[in-house]
């Protein structure tokens, strides 16, 4: 069986003007060299040959700030849909950042966000919506395990997703002219929500 080569670090002697060059092109090399390893018989045989692979490490500028923050919504629960959109308006502003987006993400399993045309005929749309999505009268497993009457709050929630990106331009967040950022509680009680809202930009 044959030699086959494989890679060492190594001192490096001489360089050849084509190493020079590329060297200079490039930047900082990182040494190694060429040795041979013969299968038959296990031994490392050195040769004369040696590779000066360039390593860059990239500088890159970056000016985005992060702002982190938590509202606490009160909620009635049982598929309560609350407007946050002048509250996150205003924590756009408020951070002073022209560009970049908006992360919202409601802390617990039976809430969630979303964006809807905010008025009372959509809202009771989506309240019979999630009723027949996931009925509060029938049995869920959930129930079972815990003794809990929420099984469908769990669903609803877990259907609907607890998180939320919205962009924003020139300190205004890009909604529509009808769209409203909205928290939806599933539970079959009133509740605290804390929701966090992660502004990224610069």
């Amino acid at each position: 069986m044959g030699a086959v080569p494989v890679l060492s670090e190594f001192t490096p002697g001489l360089k050849s003007p084509l190493e020079k060059q590329t060297e200079s092109a490039l930047g900082k090399t990182t040494p190694v060299s060429m040795e041979s390893i013969d299968l038959d018989q296990g031994k490392a045989i050195p040769e004369a040959q040696s590779l000066h692979l360039p390593v860059r490490s990239p500088t890159i500028a970056c000016s985005m700030a992060v702002r982190t923050s938590t509202l606490r919504i009160e909620t009635r629960g049982n598929t309560d849909v609350r407007d946050l959109t002048s509250e996150l308006q205003a924590l756009v502003e408020e951070s002073r950042l022209r560009q970049g987006s908006l992360l919202l993400f409601v802390s617990g399993s039976t809430a969630g966000v979303t964006t809807v045309e905010y008025e009372p005929g959509l809202v009771r749309d989506l309240e019979e919506a999630f009723e027949r999505l996931a009925p509060r009268d029938r049995p869920y497993h959930h129930h079972e395990r815990w003794g809990d009457d929420n099984g469908h709050s769990h669903v609803r929630a877990s259907v609907l997703g607890p998180s939320l990106s919205v962009p924003f331009s020139e300190g205004r967040l890009l909604l529509g002219p009808w769209q409203q950022i909205v928290l939806i509680d599933f539970d079959t009680r009133g509740r605290t929500r804390e929701v966090v809202v992660q502004l990224q930009g610069e």
